[in-house]
């Protein structure tokens, strides 16, 4: 995008001063520069949302005399004290920003007002309560920020393993290792300290990656049948959007019936011979 910009602005300079009325070529390169440094803003906004509410979470997780509070949904899904108070730390941190917020966990306003939104946020604050209650650490922040229905930016932390994803259409993936607090740096610091996805491995395996709380029989009829179409499968079992990350990693190639909030940049599963399913 930024080299796209500065062609933009190459071409707008090689123009001469008649074409311009009220000097408006001026104004024209702050504008967007200003936008294009408002949008990296908001990727650091992001994560230090994701990791305050990941503090918040294990706050109450590592407590031995900690009340989750359990509750049932509408869909019968558990609902923790610790959904709330992360659902409520991520959307301090986003209201600064000047798209609204659509989370899990939070009230919805009515869809005729929703359905005029073109950028917004999609927030799950405690992805897989279920794990999250059986205290097995597979569970995450989701945050995504989504432009005319395409999630341009991306954000999943894994507060046990303290492990951060981070993705935006202009400047790839990454993933973060032993990270509780941003500290202040800048993205290009934070990009320096990470690894870029995916990450190359050389195992040849069919790999399927499938849910550990939601394996609903159509899955189990899938996993069955690669099974017979291939001699070496590896089954792995996690809950949330962790399964989302071994995609993102490269070591998955399909995230199938889940709205995770990551992205993928560069890297092409179809050209591996090793192929890997999250379902």
């Amino acid at each position: 995008m930024l080299i796209n910009v500065l062609g933009s602005l190459k071409e707008v300079i090689k123009r001469s001063p008649e074409t311009f009325e009220d000097e408006k070529v001026f104004n024209f390169a702050p504008c967007i520069f200003l936008e294009y440094n408002m949008e990296r803003q908001y990727i650091l906004d992001a994560i230090d949302a994701a990791l305050c509410a990941g503090k918040d979470i294990l706050s109450i997780y590592n407590d031995p005399a900690s009340d989750f509070q359990i509750e049932k949904k509408a869909d019968n899904s558990p609902l923790t004290i610790a959904d709330k108070k992360a659902h409520a730390t991520i959307a301090g941190y986003l209201q600064n920003t000047p798209y609204p917020l659509l989370s899990e966990e939070g009230k919805h306003l009515p869809y005729t007002e929703r359905c005029a939104w073109t950028t917004l946020w999609i927030v799950d604050p405690l992805d897989g309560t279920k794990e999250f209650i059986k205290r097995n650490g597979e569970f995450t922040v989701n945050i995504a920020l989504v432009r005319n229905s395409v999630p341009v930016m991306g954000i999943i932390y894994l507060p046990v393993k303290k492990e951060l994803y981070f993705a935006e259409e202009t400047l790839g993936a990454y993933k973060l290792s032993d990270v509780t607090a941003r500290g202040g740096a800048s993205l290009e610091e934070l990009t320096a300290k990470a690894v870029r996805l995916p990450i190359k491995d050389s195992r040849d395996k069919f790999v399927i990656v499938a849910s550990r709380s939601h394996l609903s029989p159509e899955t189990e009829d899938y996993i069955e049948e690669m099974k017979r179409c291939h001699s070496d499968v590896e089954l792995i079992s996690s809950g949330s959007s962790i399964k989302i990350c071994l995609v993102a990693e490269g070591k998955a190639g399909y995230g199938g019936g889940a709205c995770h909030c990551t992205c993928r940049r560069d890297g092409s599963v179809s050209s591996r011979k090793r192929r890997t399913v999250a379902v």
